[in-house]
Formats: structure tokens, sequence, C-alpha cells
């Protein structure tokens, strides 16, 4: 893996154990971080950082038709400024709703949308089986 890494807990959602330093940039951080991250919450991921836009697609189940799911409308997370990933303090904070902000391009809207069903299908090798895809 190349830095810059980010390091968060395997087991935890909406960004639990996630704060500004979940982005490393060498080999101390990381240290640090995973130190931290282990002592807390246990199992944890380590990835490469990508940086750039972020979007959130909701996958749910058809109930007449379980070979079926429904794909919403993307929504793309506008960082506030100085921010490039969501911490925990981030999405609790007054500024997490203004934030989220529906896609408004077509071409990247039937993308995103393709794809999330296409990651659906391959995780689950149905439409949808009681997850949630965002």
């Amino acid at each position: 893996l190349s830095y810059p890494l980010f390091v968060k807990p395997a087991k935890a959602g909406d960004s639990l154990g996630v704060d500004d330093h979940s982005l490393v940039n060498n080999k101390e951080e990381l240290k640090t971080k995973v130190a931290e991250i282990l002592d807390e919450y246990g199992p944890l991921l380590v990835e490469e950082y990508i940086a750039g836009r972020e979007f959130t697609v909701l996958v749910a189940a058809n109930a007449d038709d379980e070979r079926s799911c429904t794909v919403f409308r993307p929504v793309e997370y506008i960082f506030p400024e100085g921010k490039c990933f969501k911490t925990y303090s981030l999405k609790t904070s007054e500024l997490h709703p203004d934030c989220n902000v529906p896609c408004t391009d077509p071409v990247l809207d039937r993308q995103l949308r393709d794809a999330a069903e296409k990651s659906l299908r391959v995780l689950t090798g149905q439409a949808m089986q009681g997850w949630i895809f965002a």
C-alpha cells in the first residue's frame, strides 16, 4: 500500500472511530492510529486513500419481485472547506444535512446507479437480500 492511507474500524458504521487523524501520511502516524483503533474498536481496515468526490447510492429490495431492486438517485457529499473525508464528528454536526446534494448530471447519475446495482449483484448473487448498499 502507498501513503496516504486511511485507517478505520472494520466493524463500525456511520464513520464511528473516524477522525481527522484517520488519514495517515507516514509510518509513525500509521502506528499511532492503528494502536488507537485496535485499543478502542478492535479489528480495523487500512486502505489506500483515494481523493475525489463522494457519492452515496441506496439500493433497496423490491418486495414485489425478489430478483429486482430499486436504485435511488445518487447523493453527493460536498465537503466543508478544509475537509476531504467524513469523520464521525462531521457526520453528526449541524452541517451534515446541508452537505448532501442530489446528483444533477444525468450521465454520472446513470453510471453511479449502474455501478451500485452491479456491485450489489456481485456481492449477493441477487438483486437484494435485506442489504442496504451505500
